[in-house]
């Protein structure tokens, strides 16, 4: 099956991810996906995104569900010889229980966004769990 069609300009262009939208007179939004790293430590999770050319005001960075879930979008606005045009980009990565939500901090420099999540105190702590030599029925009845 073949993608939409896409008007550009005086172009029709297959179009499977972006889908221009005329805002005004010489305007164009298309929706992108920016390359993201996820690493990890003993102490945090650290999330890099690129987000060339977007200001520090033109990106939100969001904990929703009770701060399961941290919600990162943005758009880079940009005009060149008379033409508008914006990009906008928005992913959710699923972080549970697992992060001091209170203690999360972003920052962009160089056009790269590094959100910092602490682990919660409790993912730090060790806990030993007995293991057990227990019949099934027993297991199975609790």
């Amino acid at each position: 099956m073949p993608f939409p069609r896409t008007e550009v300009g005086n172009l029709m262009v297959p179009s499977p991810f972006l889908t221009p939208v005329a805002l005004e007179n010489n305007a164009v939004l298309r929706r992108s996906s920016p390359c993201y790293e996820i690493t990890e430590d003993d102490n945090q999770f650290k999330l890099a995104v690129d987000v060339p050319g977007v200001a520090p005001n033109d990106i939100k960075v969001n904990l929703e569900n009770g701060g399961k879930v941290l919600h990162v979008s943005g758009e880079r606005k940009i005009e060149r010889k008379g033409q508008k045009s914006e990009s906008r980009f928005e992913k959710r990565f699923t972080m549970g229980n697992v992060i001091d939500a209170s203690a999360v901090t972003a920052n962009v420099n160089q056009g790269v966004l590094v959100v910092t999540c602490p682990k919660s105190e409790k993912l730090k702590e060790t806990r030993s769990i007995s293991v057990t030599q227990l019949p099934l029925e027993q297991i199975e009845g609790n």
